[in-house]
């Protein structure tokens, strides 16, 4: 009885030892080689299979259950390339989302985009929906970078404020030819006259175009810069008349003083 127990024993003390050994270990490759995951292995060092929804590498946040329903919360999510074809039902390489959320992609994503999430509000059955806070679009569509809009329009589009310590603005149209002698400067009764039918400065975009359009900035400083050297000669040519008129009052008195004098 008690070698039997002392066999039992050495097995069970043998069968923790070996469990704690092989738990405690950490996962390690040959050096040599290559590793599939859900594929066979290719060149690459790891080749990783697209599994659900063609989705590579999926980092969750949790479950939801619903009544009928379990709505699957990705925090980041890496999605395999469908096509190159712009298409409603492609979806996002890269996704990450600030917290569990179910959602539906955006209008007319390229399985190349890149589309930052945060979820919104709840909205029964259906989940919750998120708003799309940064969009990096794909080369076949510019490259474009949107904040807080899915479709941006240029290198970076934002809807919303900006704020910067410094922004610098390239601009090869300088207007230093507003002092050339060929500029054609025109003349204030034809700035007034303009100024009573258009109600806006004359090249200078009006309040609606603005509001339609937007302005460039860099484009907008050019504009302003060659409104105050205009405006500049201006206050130079009217010094200069001033200066002559007064020289002719000057002139008169002087003159009229002498008659009296005789």
């Amino acid at each position: 009885m008690d070698k039997t127990l002392s066999k039992l024993s050495l097995a069970a003390f043998g069968l923790v030892f070996v469990s704690t050994t092989l738990c405690a270990q950490t996962n390690t490759l040959p050096a040599s080689g290559n590793l599939g995951i859900g594929t066979s292995p290719t060149t690459s060092k790891i080749t990783i299979g697209a599994g659900e929804s063609n989705k590579s590498i999926e980092i969750k946040g949790g479950n939801y259950f619903g009544s009928n329903e379990t709505y699957r919360f990705p925090a980041l999510s890496f999605f395999s390339t469908l096509d190159a074809v712009k298409s409603s039902t492609a979806s996002a390489e890269i996704v990450f989302t600030d917290r569990p959320g179910t959602f539906t992609w955006a209008p007319n994503v390229r399985a190349s985009d890149i589309h930052f999430y945060t979820a919104h509000q709840y909205i029964s059955h259906f989940g919750t929906y998120p708003d799309l806070t940064m969009v990096i679009k794909s080369t076949q569509d510019g490259g474009y970078v949107g904040i807080g809009t899915s479709e941006p329009s240029d290198r970076l589009s934002v809807n919303g404020k900006i704020r910067a310590r410094e922004i610098k603005v390239d601009n090869l149209n300088w207007p230093d030819y507003v002092f050339e002698k060929t500029y054609d400067l025109q003349p204030l009764t034809e700035v007034e006259l303009f100024i009573k039918e258009k109600k806006h400065l004359p090249g200078v975009p009006s309040a609606r175009e603005v509001q339609e359009e937007g302005v460039s900035l860099g484009e907008m400083n050019a504009i302003l810069l060659r409104k105050i050297e205009e405006l500049t000669l201006h206050i130079i040519a009217l010094k200069k008349e001033n200066e002559r008129v007064q020289e002719e009052n000057r002139q008169q008195e002087l003159a009229i003083k002498q008659i009296l004098e005789k």
